[in-house]
Order: structure tokens, then sequence, then C-alpha cells
């Protein structure tokens, strides 16, 4: 689809981007927002339309193209993040678009990133040489505190429900303490903890000082690797720690850290060459 085309199918890309900026700035779409959001997204979305119409209408865009293969890739990531097609198409519909709107409306999205990528093509990239620098007067940026691999098991207390009254669900917990070891915390926690993390059988994941409840926190830290707690009481519940594993703290060494170091300082340069070229599009409207 070439840059005249997409531009004289232009209007589809409204309705596309106050769908897009609404979910993502508020959570539901531009017919729910209240009069003030409804204000705040007009003037956001009347900032990109600007943009990408510079962008589209630049000689630079005509250096680039979009397949038909990008724009079906787009609309398939972009359908991947609702439910169903079926949310997805009542969205769409709330929206005003269909399916041939939102995919004329992805192309030209798409060919503004790709002019984008283009113009930036030759920004300054980070060395390893540069990297190294900024690793060694950034030492403390690469600091790893100490961390624990951590599971629990939770019963709650709540006296809506009989079972999880306080000494009930003790009782639960203790019961539920002298069956259990290492080696079956996860299936424990699978079918009796009352937290979310049962479904991942129980698993916290990899835990740093001051993340969890004080009563947790101030425990687990004392405990060995392999270590089951006693029944800790929080203002959730009552909980069973598991500490599979401790990570001491440590400095992350610069081959750990180079490419991401690289791959950082890489997209500020690109984005500023990109922020750059729009800059002087804007400019010479004026």
């Amino acid at each position: 689809m070439t840059v005249a085309q997409t531009l004289s199918e232009y209007s589809a890309l409204k309705p596309y981007l106050q769908m897009k900026t609404s979910l993502e700035r508020f959570g539901k779409i531009a017919s729910e927002l209240e009069s003030a959001q409804k204000e705040q997204l007009k003037t956001w979305v009347n900032q990109q339309l600007k943009l990408h119409q510079k962008v589209l209408t630049s000689k630079e865009a005509t250096q680039v193209s979009i397949t038909s293969a990008q724009i079906s890739h787009a609309i398939q990531e972009l359908e991947s993040r609702f439910a169903s097609s079926e949310d997805f198409e009542v969205t769409l519909e709330a929206n005003e678009l269909d399916r041939n709107s939102i995919s004329t409306a992805l192309n030209l999205e798409l060919h503004s990133e790709t002019v984008l990528d283009y113009v930036s093509l030759d920004f300054p990239q980070f060395s390893e040489e540069q990297a190294k620098e900024y690793y060694d007067n950034n030492l403390e940026k690469f600091e790893q505190p100490e961390r624990r691999k951590t599971s629990h098991i939770l019963i709650t207390i709540n006296d809506e429900f009989p079972e999880n009254r306080r000494e009930a669900a003790y009782r639960r917990m203790q019961e539920i303490a002298l069956k259990i070891s290492p080696d079956t915390f996860g299936e424990f926690a699978e079918r009796h903890s009352e937290c979310p993390t049962a479904m991942n059988r129980g698993e916290l994941g990899l835990v740093e000082k001051d993340l969890l409840h004080k009563e947790l926190d101030e425990f687990l830290f004392t405990m060995g690797e392999g270590g089951l707690s006693p029944i800790l009481e929080t203002e959730a519940g009552y909980h069973i720690l598991y500490c599979e594993q401790i990570f001491p703290a440590h400095c992350i060494d610069f081959e750990q850290a180079k490419d991401k170091i690289i791959e950082k300082h890489n997209q500020v340069a690109k984005a500023k060459k990109q922020k750059q070229w729009l800059s002087t599009l804007l400019l010479n409207e004026q």
C-alpha cells in the first residue's frame, strides 16, 4: 500500500488512536470516559494525528513500505490482548471500527513507526568500551540485594465463614503443618492455600527484604535454605513459608550486564535521533 493510498484513508486512524489511547490511559473505551477525561483524550489523539500526518507526508516515507504479513501480525497481536475474538469485535464496534478499518489504521501506524526506524538508522552505536566505562562509574547500579526463592501457604481469617474463623483457620493450618515437607510443599499449596499463588504451587518468586508483610519478612530472612517456617500470622491470615533457595547479595559482573547497558544506551540514542528529526519536521511547518 502506497503513502498516497494510506493518506486517502487517513480517517481510519483517528478512531483507532482513540480506542488505543483510551484503553491504555484509562482502561476503558472513549464513550465511558468522564468529560475531563474525554478532553484529555482529544488532546492526546490530536497530537498523535498531527505527528503521524507529518511523518507519512515526509519524503522519507516514500523510502519504506509495509507488507500485508506485517499488518496481519499486528492485528493478531492486538486481538490477543482481549479475552476472546468476540470481545475484540465488540470493542471495535464500540469504537466505530471493523476489521477493514483497523487494518487500514494499523498500516498507517506501522508505516509511521517504520519511517522513524529508517531516519534513525545512523544513530551513534554505544560501544563495548563505553559500556565498560559506564559500568565502572556506576557500580552501585549493579548491586543485587540478597534474594530468597520463596513459596507460601495461606489460610485466611474471615468471620463470615465458619471454616475461616480464627480458631478454625488455625486448626486447619496446624493439620497442614504436620503433614508438609519441602518435597510436598507445592502440592499442599495447590490444594489448600487461599492465596492466588496457589495456582502456581504457592510460589512468590525471588523475594527481597521489605517486600512481604513485616511478620513474614522478618522470619524469612532468618531461615536456612530448604527450611519451613512455623505458622505465622499477618492481617491476611495464617502462613507457612518455604525458603527454597538463597541468593546472596552480589554485584552483577560486566559480562552479564554488558548487553543490557548497550541496549539501553542505544535505545536512548535512537529515540534522540528520532526526536530531532520530528522537531525538524514540525519546525519546517512553521
